[in-house]
């Protein structure tokens, strides 16, 4: 379990594995609020969860969605820690991140503007080439239209 969790983190991506972990992480938190749709668990039904079925529907969903929270956070900060590779820089800059959220939102309440930001970066800027310290460069041509369309 230690060594996946350390190859969570290892190695480097190039923009279009970025955005290709953008679309899952997009389409997976896309089932779990269809999910919460159809099981009809939702703010509006948390003054009637006394019910047993309601109530067991709700702990359940609610306990499914923290799960997929916290390996949605992981899967996003490994996505950035990898592309901070590919820039030669340190993973442990992305710890910076949640900091900078927090204290934007204190002091100018607009603390989700940083992650905007920061995902357009990661898809406009681009990678150093060769090899640096933390791998060799990834082929973004492999990825792009040859994947979707070929002959």
């Amino acid at each position: 379990m230690n060594n996946y969790f350390r190859k969570l983190f290892e190695g480097r991506i190039d923009r279009t594995d970025y955005l290709g972990g953008l679309v899952v992480m997009f389409v997976a938190t896309w089932i779990m609020v269809s999910l919460g749709d159809i099981l009809d668990v939702g703010i509006r039904n948390i003054n009637q969860v006394h019910t047993s079925v309601g109530s067991v529907t709700f702990v359940t969903y609610l306990v499914f969605f923290c799960l997929f929270l916290g390996l949605y956070f992981l899967f996003f900060f490994s996505l950035n820690v990898r592309r901070l590779h590919d820039w030669g820089h340190s993973g442990w800059w992305s710890v910076l991140i949640p900091i900078v959220v927090i204290l934007v939102s204190v002091f100018e309440g607009r603390g989700l503007v940083v992650l905007p930001i920061m995902i357009i970066l990661n898809l406009l800027v681009k990678g150093q080439s060769g090899v640096n310290k933390y791998g060799e460069q990834s082929n973004e041509r492999r990825h792009t239209l040859k994947i979707l369309f070929r002959p």
